[in-house]
């Protein structure tokens, strides 16, 4: 999907298996409640170490 526009969109009970996000706006995304820039963040500071 290109250029779509899911701004309020909840996905539940769904199978996304490789989903791939790039170059998109994620502010506020959550996954089970867990904020995906916070995520992120934790993440790049594995990455570093």
């Amino acid at each position: 999907m290109k250029r779509c526009d899911l701004q309020g969109t909840k996905i539940s009970n769904s199978n996304l298996k490789n989903l791939q996000i790039t170059d998109s706006d994620i502010t506020g995304m959550t996954i089970d409640n867990i904020p995906v820039e916070k995520l992120l963040e934790v993440n790049y500071q594995e990455l570093k170490k």
